[in-house]
């Protein structure tokens, strides 16, 4: 599991490690390393904005509850 970058999997590990260890306190946010590509660059999205819309459109992509 620690060479495959699945970061879904990865953030499970930590909190049953954490839990383990630490029963009562509340769980911490994930490891940044788990976090730092969910945002790309400003500078990268404006480029590929135009792309991504297209995408929206043609795939029917809606804001779900978890999006508002």
């Amino acid at each position: 599991m620690d060479n495959v970058f699945t970061p879904l999997l990865h953030r499970i590990n930590q909190v049953i490690r954490f839990r383990a260890v630490h029963p009562d306190e509340p769980v911490p946010p994930p490891y940044e390393i788990l976090t730092k590509y969910m945002n790309p660059p400003d500078e990268l999205m404006e480029k590929v904005r135009k792309y991504v819309e297209k995408v929206r459109e043609v795939a029917d992509v809606k804001k779900g509850k978890h999006n508002e």
